[in-house]
């Protein structure tokens, strides 16, 4: 059922526009877990995008803050310290949300870890306001 959804999801986030990224047959492969670096795969007549993609839009990410931490959750998806299957499950729950869906990923996600055993760390929070602080 969530590999249906999942496909769905994807496929709705492939719409024209979506990205650019590698659709040659080199990438033809059912694994998703390739699909952090690169745009959009194509496989079996269907277009699958990247995780990254699938984050930043299917959550409509729009604040700085909101984009560097989903940088940081792509980064320890891609070091192997976090679950991708955990990020996809966290993703399609708080997609469903109308508002703040980033802030309903972040705080799903935390959960999952913890009752998963997984340590998810990072430097930034989604729920910063990304007000009234200094740049370095």
């Amino acid at each position: 059922m969530h590999l249906c959804l999942y496909a769905v999801t994807l496929m709705a986030l492939a719409a024209p526009g979506f990205g650019t990224g590698n659709n040659s047959s080199a990438n033809d492969t059912a694994d998703t877990s390739s699909l952090v670096d690169t745009d959009t795969l194509a496989t079996d007549g269907t277009t699958k995008v990247s995780l990254k993609v699938q984050l930043e839009r299917g959550l409509r990410a729009m604040r700085p803050v909101e984009f560097k931490f989903l940088r940081e959750v792509l980064a320890q998806v891609k070091a192997k310290k976090l679950p991708q299957d955990l990020v996809e499950q966290a993703f399609l729950w708080a997609q469903r949300q109308r508002t703040y869906r980033v802030q309903y990923f972040e705080k799903a996600l935390r959960a999952l870890a913890k009752q998963n055993n997984v340590v998810f760390k990072t430097k930034v929070s989604s729920f910063d306001p990304g007000f009234n602080t200094t740049t370095d």
